[in-house]
C-alpha cells in the first residue's frame, strides 16, 4: 500500500509522511498487514475521494481538509471509517445522505462546509463527537434526537441564535456556542446532563438560566458583556469557570462552588480580591490585566487543600502577600511570564 502513497506523492507534488500518531502535516499510518488504516490530506487539490477508492476497505481515520471535495457519492465504499473530517470542502448542495453508509462513523467533522441542514446525519447512529460549526448559514440544528451515543457537539461560530433551535438527545455532555448569535441562556433543560458549556464570543450579556444545569463541571463564558457573577448557585459540581474579558468588578456569588478547581478573572475591573473562603478545593486564580488590585484578602490562603498558583500583576503591596502566602499558595508576577488567556481546553482534533 506504500505504493498507493507515492502514487499520491507524485500525482499532488507532496509529501506524505508515515506516523502512528497526530501531525499537522499530510501523514498516513498502517496497520500490522501493512494496510492503510490512518490518512490526513490538507490543501491537496483532490476534487473528489475516488482517488482514495484503493483503499476504501481499510481506512478506519480519513481526513480531507480543504482538499475542494465537491461529491460524496464514493463514501459508500468507506464502509469502516471511524473518524471523518471534511472540514473547509464546499459541499454546498452536495447530498450528505451518502454519509448514512458509515455506520461505524464515531467522530465526524463537517466545520466550514456550507452546511445548511442536519437532518440527514439522524441515521449515524454511532456517532459520538460532531463538529458542524463555521457554517454562515446553519441557524437550526434538527434531527439529531435519535443519535443517542452523541455526547459532543460543536455548533460554533454559526448563526445559531437559541438554545431552543438546537434538536438533540438529552445526553449531550459538551456543547460549544462559541462565536454564535446567542443574546440569552435558556432551554438549557434540554440537556440535563451537561457537563461542558462554552459560550465565548456570544451576546449573552447575563449569566441566568443554568438552573437545571447541575451536573456542569466547565462554564466558559467570556463575552465583553457581563457585568457581574451571579446565577451560579445551583452549579456545586462546577471545576471550571472562565470568565475571562468581560466587565465584572466585584468578586461575589461563589460561595456554593466548593468544586471549583480553575478561575479566571482576567481582564476584568477588579479591584479587590474577596470573597474566595468557600473556594478550597482552588488549584489556579487568574487576575491578570484587570484594575490595579488595591485589597487583597488573603483569609482563603489558609482554607486551600492543595497547591494553588495564582497569577496577577498592578498590585499594590506584592511583597506583603507573598509573605503572607503558605508553601502551597504560589504567586507569579513575573512581567516575563505569558499568562493563559482563556481556560478553555480545545478538545483533541476529531482526526486524533
Amino acid at each position: 500500500m506504500t505504493d498507493f502513497i507515492k502514487k499520491l506523492e507524485k500525482e499532488f507534488d507532496t509529501q506524505i509522511i508515515r506516523s502512528n500518531k497526530h501531525i499537522w502535516e499530510n501523514y498516513y499510518d498502517v496497520d500490522n498487514d501493512g494496510n492503510i488504516t490512518t490518512l490526513y490530506l490538507d490543501e491537496i487539490d483532490l476534487r473528489d475521494i475516488d482517488i482514495l477508492l484503493p483503499i476504501a476497505h481499510s481506512l478506519v481515520n480519513l481526513a480531507v481538509l480543504d482538499c475542494n471535495i465537491r461529491t460524496l457519492i464514493t463514501l459508500k465504499s468507506f464502509t469502516r471509517l471511524e473518524v471523518l473530517s471534511l472540514r473547509q470542502n464546499n459541499l454546498y448542495g452536495s447530498p450528505l445522505e451518502h454519509l448514512s453508509y458509515l455506520k461505524k462513523l464515531k467522530k465526524l467533522d463537517l466545520r466550514g462546509t456550507n452546511l445548511t441542514d442536519t437532518s440527514s446525519l439522524g441515521t449515524l447512529n454511532s456517532l459520538e463527537m460532531l463538529f458542524i460549526g463555521g457554517n454562515d448559514h446553519l441557524d437550526e440544528i434538527k434531527g439529531l434526537e435519535d443519535l443517542k451515543s452523541l455526547y459532543h457537539l460543536d455548533v460554533s461560530n454559526s448563526c445559531i441564535n437559541s438554545i431552543e433551535n438546537i434538536c438533540a438527545n438529552e445526553n449531550i455532555r459538551i456543547l460549544n456556542l462559541k462565536g454564535t448569535n446567542l443574546k440569552k441562556i435558556t432551554h438549557l433543560e434540554k440537556f440535563p446532563n451537561l457537563e461542558s458549556l462554552n459560550l465565548d464570543g456570544t451576546l449573552v450579556e447575563k449569566i441566568e438560566g443554568l438552573e437545571t444545569s447541575k451536573n456542569l463541571k466547565e462554564l466558559f463564558i467570556s463575552t465583553w458583556r457581563i457585568k457581574r457573577i451571579e446565577g451560579l448557585e445551583n452549579l456545586t459540581k462546577l471545576e471550571v469557570l472562565d470568565l475571562y474579558l468581560n466587565e465584572i468588578s466585584k468578586i461575589e456569588g461563589l460561595d456554593n462552588l466548593t468544586n471549583l478547581k480553575w478561575l479566571s478573572l482576567n481582564s476584568n475591573k477588579i479591584a479587590k480580591v474577596e470573597n474566595l473562603e468557600n473556594l478550597t478545593n482552588l488549584e489556579l486564580l487568574l487576575l491578570e490585566a484587570n484594575e490595579p488590585i488595591t485589597y487583597f484578602d488573603t483569609a482563603f490562603f489558609h482554607n486551600l487543600v492543595s497547591e494553588c498558583y495564582i497569577y496577577m500583576r498592578d498590585m499594590i503591596d506584592i511583597e506583603e502577600i507573598q509573605a503572607a502566602a503558605p508553601k502551597n499558595v504560589k504567586i507569579n508576577y513575573d512581567d516575563d511570564y505569558r499568562w493563559p488567556t482563556s481556560l478553555y481546553r480545545a478538545p483533541r482534533e476529531v482526526f486524533e
